[in-house]
């Protein structure tokens, strides 16, 4: 798919997209919808392989970035500027945001 160039063209890869991630966890048998990776993380580095356990781990993190990402337009737009990382974090230490 190529990249969007005009607000609606993101808004449809944003929704084909969703799509297909709610068609892809809707496919999953229930044990893995539901159960814990299995697989050894122990030697990876990052932040998120000691966060997400599961796939509601995963959602959860996205859904919180949403969030985040939404709440720092809907004030930008009415004229509260702020940063879009929380007080206190910056792009080189945000990972330790994501382990609260």
């Amino acid at each position: 798919m190529p990249r969007p160039k005009t607000k609606q063209e993101l808004v449809d890869a944003s929704n084909s997209s969703y799509q297909k991630i709610v068609a892809l966890i809707s496919e999953l048998p229930e044990d893995a919808r539901t159960g814990s990776f299995n697989f050894d993380t122990s030697k990876l580095k990052g932040a998120h392989w000691k966060r997400d356990h599961n796939i509601r781990d995963v959602l959860i993190h996205l859904y919180e970035w949403q969030r985040l990402l939404l709440d720092w337009v809907k004030n930008n737009q009415a004229g509260h500027e702020q940063e879009f990382l929380p007080e206190g974090y910056n792009w080189r230490n945000y990972g330790e945001m994501n382990q609260q």
